[in-house]
């Protein structure tokens, strides 16, 4: 990162305020317990669980200073601006469409008007954070988990006693970052733009379906976001794509006609079960319902759209501050193939270099979740490293540049060591509708996969930290 963005993080560094709370707790034992019993006790309540497991242990927040949210704000708002110019481009580009390696259904769904312009209404862009460095790794366009789980999880941080207290006495002001109302807002807007542009009689205030297969861990935020569906007026349902019909042009849960299809369900796994598919497929191939995310989002999901942005060749789509901002914020990304590239400003025959750099670099599978597939060179062992090339040579897989983790401290009580603090590395991801950054999701963990459905992590709700006026 450039001295600039470097004195940008650090120039109102949230540390005083954390070594301030850390101080607190160590002083307060009792308050640490008491907040941890309470921390589960509200998590199984309020649905904050992954497969049943509340997902939230550790007693701090990650914190940020009003200005470093300032300025996460403008770099992922402007990223988001410089993806929305590349799918555009993509749409219009041959070359670039057959880069990103979609199965032949998924091109076929990506070219179907969603009946509104953009296709991921919320978005994810999941990147390593620390005040020294911060760098994006994957954008999650089609099915952003966590938006109403981060909500929920900061209100029962308001209330654990250690962080009210810390604030009462201490002098501290804490402020959650709300994404919910921002989704909500933008399923109104698509909404209203979806009925516009296909017209007929549809109804003002829709009937929305949050879709995915029985079972998911995450199933426990779809009653979250079905209570706030329903709190806007809608008629909400939960159901999985395999009891879906599509009769008379309607698509029906039930007897619930769908209007709203959240698809929650991830579209590789939808058409790996073409059977679970077909009631969906009809509904869309038909335009009978808003899909939110759509098919489209598809483009910009794929890993591979972040070596089409850090790719020299296609900087003629971008702005200079969006330039800069990509150089700055993504590390280099290439797909996996035979030819030469660039790497640091020099040519490089790209697969040797892999071979060679496995300390440096990091391997992804194109399309997956969840870190599955994922190989990352300075942990794994020579051989495994070259099976591992072998296999995305044959795949479709994009390589990274490796990025800096730094680990910092978080607070977490034990039944039977009572305080202790672990060193963790955080994952920050910043949700964005539209172009518009609202609420960060962020997961700690202390090995080098930061991700909850890998098994490897805790979450936190991430707050503005400053001292009370």
């Amino acid at each position: 990162m450039s001295s600039a963005g470097q004195s940008t993080l650090r120039a109102e560094s949230a540390h005083p305020a954390i070594e301030d709370f850390h101080d607190y707790l160590a002083a307060n034992s009792q308050l640490a317990a008491d907040s941890h019993e309470l921390l589960q006790k509200l998590s199984v309540e309020r649905y904050l669980t992954f497969g049943g497991v509340p997902f939230s242990r550790y007693l701090r927040p990650h914190f940020v200073t009003p200005a470093q949210h300032a300025f996460i704000k403008d770099v992922v708002e402007t990223l988001s601006r410089a993806m929305i110019k590349l799918r555009r481009a993509i749409m219009l580009d041959q070359a670039l469409f057959d880069q990103l390696d979609l199965t032949p259904e998924e091109r076929r769904l990506a070219l179907i008007d969603p009946g509104f312009e953009e296709p991921s209404p919320s978005a994810r862009l999941d990147s390593f954070w620390s005040e020294r460095d911060w760098r994006f790794v994957e954008m999650n366009a089609e099915s952003p988990a966590a938006i109403a789980y981060g909500d929920s999880l900061a209100d029962v941080f308001l209330e654990l006693p250690a962080l009210s207290g810390w604030c009462r006495e201490r002098g501290y002001q804490v402020t959650p970052l709300y994404a919910t109302p921002c989704f909500l807002r933008q399923v109104d807007d698509v909404w209203r733009e979806f009925r516009s542009n296909r017209g007929g009689d549809l109804r003002e205030t829709p009937n929305i379906a949050i879709i995915d297969w029985e079972g998911v861990p995450t199933s426990s935020e779809f009653e979250l976001f079905k209570r706030h569906f329903e709190a806007r007026g809608m008629i909400a349902t939960i159901a999985d794509p395999r009891t879906l019909e599509f009769r008379g042009g309607k698509l029906y849960a039930g007897d619930l006609q769908i209007d709203i299809y959240y698809k929650r369900v991830l579209t590789s796994e939808l058409l790996e079960k073409p059977e679970a598919a077909r009631a969906t497929i009809q509904a869309y191939e038909a335009g009978a319902i808003c899909m939110i995310n759509t098919f489209r989002a598809k483009l910009l999901h794929k890993k591979m759209s972040f070596a089409l942005m850090h790719d020299e060749s296609n900087r003629h789509l971008f702005d200079a501050h969006e330039i800069e901002t990509i150089k700055r914020h993504i590390p280099w990304t290439r797909k996996v193939a035979e030819g030469k590239t660039s790497f640091e400003g020099k040519q490089i025959d790209l697969l040797p270099f892999v071979s060679e750099n496995r300390e440096r670099l990091v391997l992804k599978p194109n399309d997956e979740y969840g870190g599955k597939g994922v190989i990352i060179g300075w942990v794994t062992s020579d051989d495994d490293w070259q099976q591992g090339l072998a296999d995305a040579i044959e795949g479709s897989y994009v390589v990274q540049g490796a990025v800096q983790l730094d680990k910092e401290p978080y607070p977490l009580f034990d039944d039977a060591e009572g305080l202790v603090f672990h060193d963790l590395t955080a994952d920050l991801d910043p949700f964005v509708f539209g172009t518009e950054m609202q609420g960060i999701l962020t997961r700690l963990s202390s090995v080098a996969l930061l991700n909850v459905t890998a098994g490897t992590g805790s979450v936190v709700p991430t707050m503005m930290v400053e001292k009370a006026q």
